[in-house]
């Protein structure tokens, strides 16, 4: 990532502490030009319908 990211959040809803195993998760928003993934591809995942989550498929580091 490069750059001042365009929002930053925290959130405690029932879906994201069963998704990221805390109390409180901090999303950090960043446009797709500030972003690069240099190896690998994501894997992804959806338990709420409308909701698509993506992880670090080697150690499961929650990306978006």
């Amino acid at each position: 990532m490069h750059g001042d990211p365009f929002w930053i959040c925290s959130d405690h809803d029932d879906d994201c502490r069963k998704a990221i195993g805390s109390p409180l998760t901090v999303w950090v928003g960043y446009r797709p030009a500030q972003f690069i993934l240099l190896t690998g591809a994501p894997k992804t995942f959806s338990r709420t319908r409308g909701v698509l989550r993506t992880f670090c498929a080697d150690c499961g580091t929650s990306i978006a």
